[in-house]
């Protein structure tokens, strides 16, 4: 019988690549801002429209 070995948690280590940052014209900038304050907003309101799950137990609490 092999002695048993704990598992480890898989990790994948990308470089991140060393780009230098892009000038964007002042309009096109205020509309990736409102873009991500948007995509940032509806993500929090999804996640506040979920149902708070309180585990396994609350079902055997009766």
């Amino acid at each position: 019988m092999k002695p048993s070995i704990p598992k480890r948690n898989a990790q994948l280590n990308l470089p991140l690549l060393d780009v230098p940052a892009t000038v964007l014209p002042d309009n096109k900038q205020q509309e990736l801002v409102r873009a991500l304050v948007e995509l940032l907003m509806s993500a929090a309101n999804e996640k506040l429209d979920q149902p708070i799950s309180r585990g396994s137990d609350e079902s055997q609490a009766d």
